[in-house]
């Protein structure tokens, strides 16, 4: 897939947890989220689970565009630990 080895791409990837230049208190992520969730704060588990598609689906790690349960259980569980601690 091209896209994914594009610059954008990776400079999206690189950006995810990075604050945002205009508001240093705030992340792409946390914006991310925000639109997923506007008015509800989501359980850790759908947080973090959104934290993973992101992850996956902008990784260049990850060769096809792909939800392999492998893939997801692996990250999920790192995103949740991150998230917890």
């Amino acid at each position: 897939m091209e896209w994914k080895a594009s610059d954008k791409t990776k400079s999206c990837y690189k950006k995810l947890f990075t604050p945002i230049s205009s508001d240093p208190i705030d992340t792409y992520m946390a914006r991310i989220l925000a639109k997923l969730w506007p008015t509800t704060i989501p359980s850790d588990m759908k947080m973090a689970y959104a934290i993973t598609v992101c992850q996956v689906t902008l990784s260049q790690h990850y060769e096809k565009f792909t939800m392999r349960e492998d893939i997801v259980k692996d990250r999920l569980i790192k995103n949740l630990v991150s998230k917890i601690n």
